[in-house]
């Protein structure tokens, strides 16, 4: 699993609250607004996870749809 934040106290306070659950988890800080940081984070993912991934997008997912939908084309 791969999670990420737009900041790293954010991020790090999610990691250790997974790491509490025993999950293991990566993170990125990515402010999902940025264009280039999406790339960036789905460049991230796939190298992580060999081009392989399941994307649940919560809370943000209603300001990038449209901008997703036509960079993972």
């Amino acid at each position: 699993m791969h999670t990420c934040a737009r900041n790293k106290v954010e991020l790090d306070a999610c990691l250790l609250d997974w790491k509490a659950k025993d999950l293991c988890v990566s993170g990125s800080v990515c402010d999902v607004s940025s264009r280039p940081q999406r790339e960036e984070l789905m460049e991230t993912v796939n190298t992580l996870f060999h081009g392989k991934l399941n994307i649940l997008v919560r809370r943000s997912l209603h300001l990038i749809l449209f901008d997703l939908f036509f960079c993972t084309k």
